[in-house]
């Protein structure tokens, strides 16, 4: 009997042993594939710390909040998925090891990328920023079947306004997707040349109000009154009458 235990509690080891990736805040489901015995006690074990058990005669108990032990497919759940949870899982039944292992890596979830255009007269050069990450993957796609690997892509400059370029950015458990096209593009373009000809403008109009106001100075007139601008100022002389008593 002990040994046809044994044998039907093998077939947990073909179904473990993978690798299970799952995004901060996101949920996981770590299965067994329950052997037709009766077990009394099972344990769910991270990195050599016990997390969860089912004891005979007791109700399933974890040591997160976060993680519910299913009691009758002993399946673990783990919720709010955090990056402390990547490491190792393995599951053992009636105190046996049973070689069922999980290696789960927890990765953040990409953000929104975002496309810096920059262009000359003939060609253009597509940025895609917001993805260092070192487990994240950059690729572009436009909308006349274009492809091209990594963050920065040169294209033509084209006339044709409808053209789509898409910055995909992608990890195992999550992608997003950010696009602009060669009309936005070149408005984007004229915005920011529109604003260096303003800022340039603002600067040569104080740069010019400076030097007038340095160079415009008051001068004496036979020590009693000042120029300006060629104009002739005097002091205003206070007159008192004299009120005979």
């Amino acid at each position: 009997m002990t040994i046809l235990f044994l044998l039907v509690l093998t077939r947990l080891i073909s179904t473990g042993n993978a690798d299970v990736h799952g995004g901060r805040g996101q949920s996981i489901t770590l299965p067994v594939d329950k052997p037709n015995v009766h077990l009394d006690n099972v344990q769910w074990i991270h990195n050599n710390t016990v997390i969860a058990h089912l004891y005979q005669g007791e109700p399933p108990a974890c040591l997160h909040d976060n993680m519910v032990l299913d009691d009758k497919t002993f399946s673990l759940t783990i919720s709010d998925l955090q990056l402390n949870a990547t490491g190792s899982y393995k599951f053992n039944a009636d105190g046996l090891d049973t070689a069922l292992v999980y290696q789960v890596v927890v990765f953040d979830l990409v953000q929104k990328p975002i496309i810096i255009p920059h262009c000359n007269s003939t060609s253009c050069t597509l940025n895609c920023t917001g993805a260092d990450n070192e487990n994240t993957e950059v690729s572009w796609t436009d909308n006349k079947g274009g492809k091209e690997s990594g963050p920065v892509w040169v294209v033509e400059r084209s006339e044709h306004l409808n053209v789509i370029y898409t910055c995909n950015s992608s990890n195992p458990v999550s992608w997003k997707t950010n696009s602009i096209s060669v009309r936005e593009m070149l408005e984007s373009i004229g915005r920011k040349h529109f604003m260096v000809w303003v800022t340039l403008a603002l600067l040569t109009l104080v740069s010019s109000l400076l030097i007038w106001r340095c160079c415009v100075r008051r001068k004496p007139i036979d020590g009693v009154g000042h120029s300006w601008m060629g104009l002739h100022f005097f002091p205003v002389t206070k007159q008192v009458s004299t009120v005979p008593v």
